[in-house]
């Protein structure tokens, strides 16, 4: 009881209001994490030291996983974090962390991208709060994702679609023809969107927004961001390209943090751009051609290069502090509407520069050549050098989105449509175990970290079962008659058809066989006054007209 009451004055100190104001706002809890993402996951930072040897503990069943999850870990970020650790270093520390974490506690079971979410924290926490918050983390709010299986999960995308229709029906139709649930959303609501956010600095801020609020705020956040791409989700839809719904909506947009952020990005991606056609314009073409035949010939040759923003992305990374991503999605749908603007300059995505013979070039006056890409116009190729400057119209980047808009959004949308809310049904769908109901802003009201890895054990608890379809009628064996009796029906049509197209594949060739032969050996009958070839060709014809009733019959 003194534990609980100290929890509860613990969580009564906290302002929590207060600290979601600070989230929304540019940087989130910017230096001030360390010491309130503990409070919030209430964590107490005096006793943080943990006394118990993970090497003295029996293996667990997934430290296999967890070893190639980690060996690949750290990709997108840090990009510069301690010059004197090595990415191997970092590696070796936060298997060790995740490692000491499911053998304390054995009951919960790791999922992939579990690593990622654990990273933010190894990454912007003191080590000595490494272990704790994590571990807090892990029992209160990813609990339900650490079971069995991944229903519980599967049961929060139920939610989003419900989330969706509500907000918008028209749009979720949309998605619903693509597909039966928004699947697309599944990586970042298993790892809170650690998986997929670009930059270290932008997933912080994500975090400082998650934290500070109930668990189920995650399902908001992932419809905000479905919904603020309605528009190039119709455009697919127009052009016929529903099977790109889900990849598209899988891929994050653009994202800076605040509007001064987005501002300075929207600047740099323009002042790329009018970089990358000034380079292509410098650079000389990559058939040598020389000067004497040039002036003989009086020709200029087409530029090697689209004038259109693509050729940006390739040319160098942008350098906006806290808002450049090192592995940013694609936002357009479609290549016609410039699918690839917005990708960035990375070691994974770049494509190799072709060398060229720089020996009478001065490096200084000529930077390097930007990657090559297709002419989209090659039969418009220019014909004066102004032609070449004001060729086909250029398309402006599409400005990023900010993650304070969103993430506001996400605050309005939860007001409108709180979980309580009759038609997204959470009691029907999530079980009275799941952390959407076992959260509390008050700490004494939450079950204590044995009685929360024991819950693992009892998903049906964690989540409803799947309502399965109802049969059409009232009596079920008269309804399992009827199956029977199609399913017996449609075996024998099958047997029916392949017979029937049997005959007709007969048919058809014994008639083209009989029209060859009439056309070239087929001798003139006395009784027949057409020609040969007539002939045989209407008994061609007579024998496919047999085979195409039989199959119509």
């Amino acid at each position: 009881m003194d534990e609980k009451h100290a929890q509860l004055d613990k969580s009564a100190a906290i302002d929590w209001n207060a600290h979601k104001h600070q989230s929304l706002q540019p940087g989130g809890f910017a230096d001030q994490r360390s010491r309130l993402w503990p409070l919030l996951l209430g964590v107490d930072t005096k006793d943080a030291e943990d006394t118990s040897n993970a090497e003295e503990q029996p293996v667990h069943d997934d430290e296999r996983q967890i070893r190639l999850d980690t060996d690949r870990s750290f990709v997108m970020y840090p990009d510069d974090h301690g010059e004197s650790e090595t990415r191997d270093e970092l590696k070796s520390e936060l298997h060790e962390l995740l490692v000491q974490i499911f053998r304390r506690r054995r009951k919960l079971r790791y999922f992939q991208g579990y690593h990622d979410i654990i990273t933010v924290l190894f990454l912007t926490l003191p080590a000595h709060l490494h272990l704790p918050c994590a571990e807090k983390l892990s029992l209160h709010r990813l609990r339900d994702s650490m079971g069995s299986g991944l229903e519980p999960v599967i049961g929060l995308l139920s939610v989003l679609q419900s989330l969706l229709r509500l907000k918008d029906p028209t749009f979720a139709a949309s998605i619903d023809e693509a597909m039966p649930l928004p699947y697309y959303a599944l990586s970042n609501l298993l790892t809170l969107f650690s998986h997929d956010m670009p930059t270290l600095a932008l997933i912080q801020h994500t975090f400082d927004y998650i934290l500070c609020r109930p668990p189920i705020i995650i399902v908001y956040l992932a419809a905000v961001l479905a919904l603020n791409r309605k528009t190039d989700v119709e455009m697919l839809e127009e052009q016929g390209e529903d099977g790109m719904i889900h990849s598209f909506l899988s891929s994050l947009p653009v994202l800076v943090d605040s509007e001064q952020a987005k501002d300075e990005k929207s600047s740099s991606l323009l002042n790329l751009a009018t970089l990358g056609e000034d380079r292509i314009r410098s650079e000389p073409d990559e058939e040598k051609v020389s000067e004497e035949e040039s002036e003989k010939i009086n020709y200029s040759p087409p530029p090697l290069f689209s004038s259109g923003p693509d050729t940006a992305k390739d040319i160098s990374p942008l350098t906006t502090e806290g808002t450049e991503s090192v592995n940013e999605k694609v936002e357009s749908p479609l290549a016609s509407i410039d699918a690839n603007d917005e990708k960035p300059f990375t070691p994974d995505n770049q494509t190799p520069v072709k060398e060229e013979d720089t020996s009478q070039q001065d490096p200084s006056e000529n930077p390097p050549s930007p990657t090559p890409v297709k002419q989209e116009h090659e039969d418009q190729a220019p014909s004066s050098e102004d032609d070449e400057v004001t060729g086909p119209a250029k398309r402006a980047p599409k400005p990023p989105v900010t993650l304070c808009s969103l993430l506001l959004q996400s605050d309005e949308l939860f007001t409108q449509y709180p979980p309580s809310h009759p038609s997204l049904a959470l009691s029907s769908i999530m079980g009275p175990q799941s952390v959407v109901f076992t959260w509390s802003e008050r700490f004494n009201r939450l079950p204590d970290d044995d009685e929360a890895e024991a819950m693992v054990e009892h998903p049906e608890l964690v989540v409803r079962p799947r309502p399965e379809p109802e049969p059409v009628g009232g009596d079920t064996k008269v309804e399992e008659d009827k199956v029977r009796r199609r399913r017996a029906l449609s075996k024998r049509r099958a047997r029916e058809i392949q017979r029937r197209q049997v005959w007709v594949t007969a048919a058809v060739v014994v008639g083209l066989a009989v029209a060859a032969y009439g056309f070239r050996h087929g001798p003139r009958p006395f009784y027949f006054y057409a020609k040969p070839e007539t002939m045989w060709a209407k008994v061609g014809r007579r024998v496919s007209q047999v085979g195409k009733r039989l199959f119509d019959s």
